[in-house]
């Protein structure tokens, strides 16, 4: 049975959140731990497995419910030369939902697909304001500042290595292309800058 949701997304503000609603529609129990992520952009998916990772190993026996659902939608606006990201944007990025189920030792009658070893977490100090999003009287608005490849390619490599140290930890070295690689992208620059930084094969 599931003892957890984490819920996740940036398409929403309001109380009692999604996470209660499809609480309700699965049926789930009334003592059901909820968790919500509100806001996180980009890193909302990957910040909800490493919520339902700690959640997961530190209550024996939890089984973790992590959505995330994302109605892009609500940021579009009619083109406008003051504001040409918001074209960039709906471009870029779409609807969408996704759902996994999160645990530590698996019984008999399960079947898990994925082994979750690490997770990590970097900021980069002065970037603050590279990536922009906010609430504001005309509804959600992001915005990408245009140094964000180039920071992120100037910083990978270094986050990469330490990555892949902590979960080569004790069963031989690995090596970036020993790895399956799912990036969200926020554009093909930065796919791009990725592959050439990181050196990965053309199939990564």
């Amino acid at each position: 049975d599931i003892t957890h949701l984490v819920y996740v997304s940036s398409s929403e503000f309001r109380l009692p959140g999604g996470d209660l609603y499809l609480s309700a529609q699965l049926g789930l129990s009334n003592e059901v731990q909820r968790v919500m992520l509100y806001f996180l952009g980009c890193y909302g998916g990957v910040s909800g497995l490493r919520v339902a990772k700690d959640i997961a190993e530190n209550n024996p026996g939890s089984r973790v419910l992590l959505t995330t659902s994302e109605t892009t939608v609500l940021g579009f606006r009619p083109p406008n030369k003051a504001r040409p990201y918001d074209l960039v944007g709906a471009a870029l990025f779409g609807d969408g939902a996704a759902a996994l189920i999160i645990g530590a030792d698996p019984t008999e009658s399960e079947s898990p697909f994925v082994e979750l070893h690490c997770a990590m977490q970097q900021f980069l100090p002065g970037t603050h304001g590279v990536i922009d999003g906010r609430l504001s009287e005309e509804g959600i608005s992001f915005k990408l500042g245009r140094d964000l490849p180039q920071k992120i390619e100037d910083n990978v490599e270094e986050f990469c290595k330490k990555l892949v140290a902590e979960a080569g930890s004790g069963s031989g070295s690995l090596e970036l292309n020993d790895l399956f690689w799912a990036v969200h992208p926020g554009g093909p620059a930065i796919l791009s800058g990725l592959e050439t930084k990181l050196k990965l094969k053309p199939e990564k």
